[in-house]
Parts: structure tokens; sequence; C-alpha cells
């Protein structure tokens, strides 16, 4: 009798807990705002849902009761959808994504689909959680549609300048053509005149300069085309072998480290002939802003840092003030008068241009009267995961 009265109080112990456990999986079932629907997936019946799928939809529970998976999406779209659920059934997929589902009136969202097949109640089901990404589908096109007018409007730009750099050349080459034409017949002429022939000499000269440096800037966009793998030291000893004849004129002395000597294996994924440029702008940099009376002394160090390649070049030359340190990286700006010393204030800013798309950074530390060092840091390649500085 004991042992009787035992099994009736487990068993009420029992349902309660059977209860309790349902009452909580009810309440996660029916107070997610993910919806969540089951079907019969032999006739593809809906067996039960949860709110959120009937709000999604815009019909009551009684109303989707009455409806099958194939009434859930548009008729041109069946197969697709078909096709998808049949990937999720095999394995092949997990998650069904953009997935349209046509609402009572008519409308269509797209929601991503994750769908599990279990048996109830001896009949085979399909579990789905659909998460509707409709705003997201909606801010996705939005993005993609003003990436799609960026693209356009640099491509514009980019015919642009080409254009109006072509037109401004050819004129330009005709006024000094006619002035070199006009200097070579003003032997007997006051010095005044001559003086005023060769400053239009020397303002188209500058002008033709800066077309082709701007011309220059607007194509570093594409230097992702040339990709390869490259050794920082052997960049560095390529763009010093240009620069040999600029070096012998000024008297320079170069002192490269010995990490600039060593073999190395490639270390770094970029294009080769933007990269010589940038070193080069740079120990041209150095070699022209010299301190009058003082031998140009150029320093360079190759290391690997952080997971960063990197060359920094020392120079003794004039130096800045170094709160002008970000300033001197933008195009056509410049620390000093042009008269004095050449160029286009262009150069800088092609560097970083270049180095910038290789996710990499140029940065400088200068003092006036002391020198200037430029560092260019850009991201370690190694495969085999070794490598060498």
């Amino acid at each position: 009798m004991f042992k009787a009265i035992k099994n009736v109080f487990t068993r009420k112990a029992d349902m309660k807990k059977l209860r309790e456990s349902e009452l909580r999986y009810r309440t996660l079932f029916e107070g997610t705002s993910e919806g969540i629907i089951v079907a019969d997936s032999k006739t593809t019946k809906y067996v039960f849902m949860n709110p959120a799928i009937c709000d999604m939809m815009g019909y009551t529970k009684k109303e989707m009761l009455n409806n099958s998976l194939l009434d859930s999406h548009p008729k041109d779209q069946i197969e697709i959808v078909k096709s998808h659920f049949d990937k999720q059934a095999s394995g092949e997929i997990k998650t069904a994504r953009d997935i349209p589902f046509l609402r009572k009136d008519g409308s269509v969202f797209y929601a991503d689909v994750n769908s599990s097949f279990l048996k109830i109640d001896g009949r085979h089901c399909a579990i789905g959680f659909v998460r509707d990404i409709s705003d997201e589908k909606k801010a996705k096109e939005a993005l993609n549609a003003v990436l799609r007018d960026l693209e356009e409007a640099n491509q514009d730009l980019q015919r642009f300048v080409y254009i109006a750099s072509h037109d401004l050349q050819a004129p330009l080459r005709r006024i000094s053509f006619y002035s070199e034409r006009v200097q070579s017949k003003m032997n007997g002429s006051d010095e005044k005149s001559k003086d005023h022939i060769q400053r239009v000499m020397n303002s188209s000269s500058r002008m033709l300069q800066l077309i082709d440096d701007l011309l220059k800037y607007s194509r570093i966009r594409h230097v992702g085309e040339e990709e390869e793998l490259a050794c920082m030291r052997w960049m560095v000893s390529n763009a010093l072998a240009d620069l040999e004849v600029d070096i012998r004129e000024a008297e320079a002395e170069i002192h490269i480290s010995t990490h600039c000597v060593e073999k190395c294996k490639p270390n770094i994924k970029v294009s080769k002939s933007y990269l010589r440029t940038v070193i080069q702008n740079l120990v041209s940099n150095a070699l022209r802003y010299k301190r009058k009376g003082v031998k140009p002394v150029i320093e360079i160090d190759c290391v690997k840092k952080d997971g960063f390649v990197q060359v920094s070049i020392k120079d003794n030359g004039i130096g800045f003030d170094n709160k002008y340190k970000d300033r001197i990286f933008e195009p056509f700006q410049r620390l000093q008068s042009k008269d004095e010393y050449k160029g286009t204030g262009i150069g800088l800013a092609i560097c970083k241009k270049i180095i910038d798309h290789y996710n990499g950074e140029i940065l400088v530390e200068s003092k006036e009267g002391e020198g200037s060092t430029f560092t260019v840091r850009l991201p370690q390649y190694e495969p085999d995961g070794q490598g060498e500085n």
C-alpha cells in the first residue's frame, strides 16, 4: 500500500515537472521575435507556428493552419525555395538564405531560414526558424547603390582629370616652345625682358610638372592590379640604384644598415614599381631639402617589427616643425618656397596614397634645422609562417 501511495506521489511530481517544462518551452516558443513554424514533411501542411511568424505573414494562427509551405512563397520562385529546403534536408547547407515569403496582402519579405527535421506524434516534420532580413536587405541594396554611384563618380573624375590635364598640357607646351624661340632671339634685348620670358618658361615648366604629378596621383587607385611578392631590402637597393646619378651630384653619403644588405625572403606583397616610387621620393626629398653648406648624410634601416616590415630614411637636412607632420602628406602642401626648393608638393601625398592602399602607414618625425626621419611600414607577408627581416 505504501508503495502504491509512493508511486502516486512520484507520478504527480513527474507530471508537475513535465507541466513546468512545457510552460518554459511554450514561453520561449511564443515569446521569441524569430518566427518558428512546424510543417508535415510529407504534405507540407503547417502543424504549428508561433505568434511571430503569424505577424510576419499577416495571417491569424487559424488561417496559417489551413496553409502549406507552398502557399507561403511566390509561385514563380517555388522551385528555387524547394531546392534550398532539399539541400537543408540532405545536410548540404545549414541556412537557406534570402528566402522570399509571401504575405497575406501579397507583399513579399525575405528571410534566412534554419531548419531541423524531427518526428512528432508519429509523423516526420520540419521545423523552421525564420529571421526577417528585409531591413538588412534594403540597407545592403542602398549601400550597393551608393557604392555604384561612388564608382561612377570616381570614373567620371578619372576621365575629367585625364581630359583636363591633356587639354592643359598642349597649350602649355606651345607657350614653353614659343617662349624658347623668343628667348633665342633676344640677344640684344634688355635684361628685364629676358627675365620676363624666363619667368614665363619657368611657370610653364612647373605647370607641366604639376599636371603630370596630378595624373600620377589620380592613377594610384589602380595599384592593386600589379601586386606581387617582394623583399623590402631588395626594393631599397633598386631604388638607390635608380638614384645613383642624383646621389653623386649631391655628393651625399648613404649609410645602409646591415639589415638592409643581408639576403632575405619575399616578405611583403605590393606593386614593386609603386613601392620603388615611394622609396625614391623619400630619398630624393632627403637630397633636395639639404642645409646650405652641409653635406647630405642619409641613413637607411630595414627591420621587421610587430608584424610589419619597415624601412626608415633619416637625413640631416633642413627639417621642419613637427606640428606640420600630418599636413605635409596632403596634396600640394609645401612648407618651403617653390623658388628655393623645386617640387610641386604632391610627392608625399603620392607616397601616402600608395602605402594606405596596402594597409600600411607612413610616419615622420622632424626637427627644424636638424633633419627628418620618414618610416614606411607595410604588413608582413609570410605564407610559410617563417621569414627574415
